[in-house]
């Protein structure tokens, strides 16, 4: 569990509760437009790309966990039920002093909650994204959904749902990001081809989690187009095409600017 200093600094970090899906698509698009960018302007060197695509891997993760900590902190704080069912399985690994100098300090259960978890990989993800998803849980929930929503890159209204490998890619980001990070020697073993799915998976996961999470618990955090009154019934889904374009912008936390 994380003092309360580092739960302050995490907080100061994510900014308004409801800016869990803003935060990570603004962190994405840096992190891919980075990428993309070192492909085409050093396409020739090889060593180059190698090292920018390890950075990509290791960035995508990073953003993967941001997410879910921070959406964590803001579901928690409206649905006391499985708040208290986190909490539990906290207090078995912490002390009631613990609890106690965490709440002194100003830290809310909720955050608490998040501290005390990680989300470094899909069965972890699973023990802590279920309480929100019952009864199915979270993966089974993202397998069966199917999302109606706009894509500016496509120019309008798409229905759109995961594939059956969507699981084993997200695991396989995590998995190449532990070795790499823990590992300067290892080179890369994800190919570009797989390196573009990859990114695809990991951008899409986190804006159907959060408009399935709205869904079920009336939250708020989906994007949806600014100024537009015919458009704004349905979710914006923001494909890798689109965050590395110049076209989007996110005016708050559940609005965007996009050329339609």
């Amino acid at each position: 569990m994380r003092d309360a200093e580092r739960i302050a600094e995490l907080r100061s970090s994510r900014g308004t509760p409801t800016g869990f899906l803003a935060n990570f698509l603004c962190s994405f698009s840096e992190a891919a437009r980075l990428m993309h960018k070192v492909l085409e302007t050093f396409r020739a060197d090889s060593g180059l790309i190698a090292q920018a695509e390890r950075a990509y891997i290791i960035s995508i993760a990073s953003c993967l966990e941001t997410f879910y900590r921070d959406l964590l902190v803001y579901a928690l704080a409206r649905d006391e039920v499985s708040l208290s069912s986190v909490l539990q399985g906290i207090r078995e690994k912490a002390t009631a002093a613990e609890f106690h100098r965490l709440l002194r300090d100003g830290v809310s259960f909720p955050e608490i909650a998040s501290s005390g978890v990680t989300f470094q990989s899909l069965a972890e993800i699973e023990a802590v994204m279920a309480y929100l998803f019952q009864p199915t849980g979270y993966l089974a929930a993202l397998d069966s959904y199917h999302c109606d929503c706009l894509i500016p890159s496509r120019g309008g209204r798409a229905r759109f749902n995961l594939d059956k490998e969507w699981r084993a890619d997200v695991e396989r980001i995590f998995r190449e990001r532990h070795a790499l990070v823990h590992d300067a020697n290892r080179k890369m073993t994800v190919v570009p081809h797989d390196l573009a799915r990859l990114e695809t998976v990991a951008l899409l996961v986190p804006q159907l989690t959060t408009e399935l999470l709205a869904k079920r618990h009336a939250g708020k955090g989906t994007l949806r187009v600014e100024g537009e009154p015919s458009l704004a019934e349905l979710p914006v889904l923001l494909l890798v095409k689109d965050v590395i374009s110049d076209e989007w912008e996110i005016t708050d936390d559940v609005g965007i600017k996009t050329q339609w």
